[in-house]
């Protein structure tokens, strides 16, 4: 009797959840492009196809910023420089002297690479001063524009072969994706 009991009572809560899960307001009806789409862009795999392709897609723009012009500022912080020299006289004998000088410069430079040879074109400019303490004067030092031009003579040049590969790169890492959706879809 036991055993009858706890059957029937398997069986009403059994039926109980099934009626209960078949409400519709619990159904979600999905057509099958819905179901691909969210299988897409909710899946692990899909997640880490959308991530690839941004990945290479970064990739391909930090390639294309390196064609871009580059600005550099550098400088030094002022810095301070005390020594005791030993200055020999005419007639033999030594005098030390206390010297004492502060250094400060900065620099600006505008360099562009040139893909065709694999050199670089830049424009500098820079300021230098120096100042001394012992007897109060201070010492500057400007090049107001310096043009230069370096090239390597017989050195591969990658940045020629890079342009070509990088757009087919990320043209590859496109079809890859287009490729790897429609195999996670199937």
């Amino acid at each position: 009797m036991k055993f009858l009991s706890k059957i029937l009572l398997s069986i009403c809560v059994l039926l109980s959840t099934l009626a209960y899960g078949q409400s519709d307001s619990d159904t979600l009806f999905l057509s099958l492009d819905e179901a691909i789409e969210i299988a897409q862009s909710s899946s692990p795999s899909g997640k880490m196809l959308n991530e690839s392709l941004n990945s290479s897609h970064w990739n391909y723009l930090a390639f294309r910023s390196n064609l871009l012009p580059a600005l550099s500022l550098s400088g030094s912080a002022p810095g301070i420089q005390r020594e005791i020299s030993e200055i020999t006289q005419p007639d033999g004998s030594v005098q030390y002297r206390e010297r004492q000088q502060g250094t400060s410069s900065i620099t600006a430079n505008l360099s562009q690479q040139l893909p065709l040879t694999g050199g670089s074109l830049f424009i500098s400019s820079s300021i230098d001063r120096v100042d001394l303490y012992s007897d109060g004067s201070k010492l500057w030092r400007a090049s107001p524009l310096f043009l230069g031009l370096t090239q390597p003579i017989l050195e591969f040049n990658s940045l020629k072969w890079s342009k070509r590969i990088q757009p087919l790169q990320y043209e590859s890492a496109k079809k890859q994706y287009l490729e790897d959706m429609v195999d996670l879809s199937t």
